[in-house]
This record gives structure tokens, C-alpha cells and sequence, in this order.
């Protein structure tokens, strides 16, 4: 196991993890063994204001607005939420690793942050009022086992990069109740995927009656790969450059209600 990896512990003996925001998910590692579990945008959310600040209290309000953007949503929400972060990491007896500060909010305790150099911290910017976050994030750790799951989950952004060692670049961008992600390989690329691909996002967001999770993915600038999760379930398209533009209402459908194929 390469520690180098991981930038926390869990409280499944030895099993050491690793969180990446921008993708949501949590990788655990246990001997040779390597579980991917996507946290989901909320859960994902959560834990990452949470590991901004290690032991610091954050309150509830705050974890609230950060995980359900422009939402709202009861306090059950964020206990469910909470719940399911301390099950994953092995936490749920003990509560060593996400603290409760009764009345007042939770915090995350410092002495399961892994501080290593490996892992880049994000680089947060704002864009005309909009939540816009930059992260780069190793990925290789990501292995082809994965790759059915993937499919049908938040994990299909890591399996379209399995191949490719540079590092993910991510944008994400709060619509209304619907959240917009957009993932690059190249850094100063990053913002030609979100102009050429914003047409196709809108209407995608305009089609969908539900809050959608909608991630758009390039990684050789020919192909995009767009990722749809609602209530629904998840599913997917990868177009070509030239079919950004003139793709049917009804092929985009799929993506947001249809059978998970590409569309030829």
C-alpha cells in the first residue's frame, strides 16, 4: 500500500483512506485491498468543509449550506448525512473521528488527518457569484477492477481517466438546485471545456425537473463524456466535438432518464 495515498485514517483497524473532493468519493485501503466508495454530492460536500478545518467546530447551519448549496433541507438531512460519513470510515460506535459539539455542530478530529506533501490542497476562486472550486488530485490510485462499478456510479468519472496520470482539474458550479462539474486533465483547458460545453449543460439542467448532479468530462479535447445522477439513477452520453451542437432534446433525455450508451 503506498500511504503516500491516503490523507486520513479510519477507525477499521489499519485501514487508511483517501478522499477526493472533487470527485466525491473515498478510496479505502486495507493490505492489498482497495474499496472506492462514492460519498454522493452532499456526503461529499460535507466531508470536505469538515476537513478544511480539522478540530475546528463547524456549525450546523454552516455544513448545511455547504453541502445542500441553495437548498433547503431539514436537520435530518445533515444527521443521515453525518451517519453515513462515520459508518464509511468505521466511526459510528465511537465518534472519534467526526465529533459532535453538542447544540452547536461537529467537528473533524486533527489526529486522523495523514499530512503528507502528495496531496495538493485546493485553490478556491470565486466566478461572478457563482461557487466555483479548483482541485487537483492524484489519481493513481484509481484501478481498471473498478471500472463496472464505475459505470454506474460517480465513480464512471474515475474510470474514463484510469489511463491518464496527470492530475484531474475540476470546476464545479452551483445551478439553481442542480450542481454542474466540469473535469479536465489540463489546467489551462479547464475554461475552454466550460465555454464550449455551457450551451449543452443549460439544457441538460432546463430538461430536468429534479435536482441533477451533472458532470461534462474531456480528456483528449474530442470527446465529452456527460455524467448524469438524479433521483432517477445514473447514467451517461460521450459525444464528439461536433455533436455538442446538434444532439436531439430526446438524446439528451437519455442521459437524464434513459438506458446508460453512447450516443454514435
Amino acid at each position: 500500500m503506498n500511504t503516500l495515498s491516503a490523507n486520513l485514517k479510519t477507525g477499521h483497524g489499519e485501514c487508511l483512506a483517501f478522499f477526493c473532493s472533487a470527485l466525491c468519493t473515498l478510496t479505502l485501503y486495507k493490505s492489498a485491498n482497495r474499496q472506492i466508495i462514492d460519498l454522493g454530492f452532499s456526503g461529499g460536500r460535507l466531508l470536505d468543509r469538515l476537513m478544511q478545518e480539522p478540530g475546528e467546530m463547524i456549525d450546523r447551519d454552516t455544513l448545511t449550506a455547504y453541502a445542500w448549496p441553495n437548498r433547503i433541507v431539514g436537520q435530518g438531512s445533515l444527521n443521515q448525512q453525518i451517519y453515513t460519513l462515520r459508518k464509511i470510515l468505521g466511526d459510528e460506535k465511537d465518534r472519534k473521528i467526526i465529533q459532535t459539539v453538542t447544540r452547536r455542530g461537529y467537528r473533524f478530529n486533527p489526529d486522523f488527518v495523514v499530512a503528507q506533501s502528495a496531496v495538493t490542497p485546493p485553490d478556491i476562486q470565486s466566478d461572478r457569484g457563482q461557487t466555483l472550486s479548483l482541485r487537483s488530485v492524484s489519481r493513481t490510485e484509481i484501478q481498471h477492477k473498478w471500472a463496472i462499478r464505475a459505470m454506474a456510479t460517480a465513480g464512471f468519472v474515475s474510470y474514463i481517466l484510469i489511463a491518464h496520470p496527470s492530475q484531474l482539474f475540476a470546476s464545479l458550479h452551483i445551478v439553481g438546485d442542480h450542481t454542474v462539474m466540469y473535469v479536465e486533465t489540463k489546467k489551462d483547458q479547464l475554461k475552454h471545456l466550460i465555454n464550449v460545453t455551457r450551451g449543452l449543460s443549460t439544457r441538460l439542467v432546463s430538461m430536468s425537473s429534479k435536482p441533477l448532479e451533472l458532470s461534462i468530462v474531456t480528456i483528449d479535447d474530442e470527446t465529452y463524456h456527460i455524467y448524469c445522477s438524479g433521483q432517477s439513477g445514473a447514467n451517461y452520453i460521450s459525444l464528439q466535438d461536433d455533436q455538442l451542437h446538434t444532439i436531439s432534446d430526446n438524446q439528451l433525455r437519455e442521459c437524464i432518464e434513459g438506458v446508460t450508451q453512447p450516443v454514435h
